[in-house]
């Protein structure tokens, strides 16, 4: 899989659709069944972010370098950390954050953020700098990956930019928002 981070901005009605399927319908709901109706507005209501979300969750998040996501245990069962317990709320639920609704594996990774969290990551997110995503970036995002580097960093301040409008668009709309990506 290729790793890659998608937010969804859901009306009412798309969120009472997707919480209602099972729990391994519910990442190609997103991917798949969402993205092609024509009635969802994938411009308006969507988001990609490719692979910056790792570093914009941990920048964000607050997640120290060497902490992974989740752990694997000698019997190769998966154990997702409590990434409440990184950072400081609202900003360490703007990318993984809110309601796991997936927990059947390690292939995906699906998050809901219920709209007044959203209005407050909105408004959260609004007052930050760039200055601000290149210190944290230098500080939880070392050696984390191989391409870490000034090109990641404004690759990552890019989808930065682009997930903090995105924030205000959805919660100006009332929407909730659903984070997906691939591991």
């Amino acid at each position: 899989m290729a790793a890659r981070g998608t937010f969804y901005g859901l009306t009412k009605k798309e969120f009472d659709e997707l919480t209602a399927l099972p729990e391994e319908h519910r990442p190609l709901f997103l991917c798949d069944t969402l993205y092609d109706r024509p009635d969802f507005d994938i411009d308006a209501n969507s988001q990609d972010v490719d692979k910056a979300w790792d570093a914009l969750h941990r920048c964000l998040g607050e997640l120290p370098p060497d902490k992974a996501l989740y752990e694997i245990d000698d019997s190769y069962r998966v154990t997702w950390i409590d990434l409440t317990k990184f950072g400081s709320h609202p900003l360490n639920c703007a990318v993984l954050g809110g309601t796991r609704l997936y927990e059947s594996d390690n292939a995906w990774l699906v998050h809901l953020v219920e709209p007044g969290a959203v209005a407050q990551i909105a408004e959260a997110l609004r007052p930050i700098e760039r200055d601000e995503i290149a210190r944290r970036y230098a500080q939880y995002c070392d050696r984390v990956w191989p391409e870490f580097g000034e090109d990641d960093l404004e690759y990552t301040w890019e989808y930065f930019q682009l997930m903090r409008e995105f924030y205000q668009r959805m919660a100006e709309g009332g929407r909730w928002v659903v984070f997906v990506a691939d591991q």
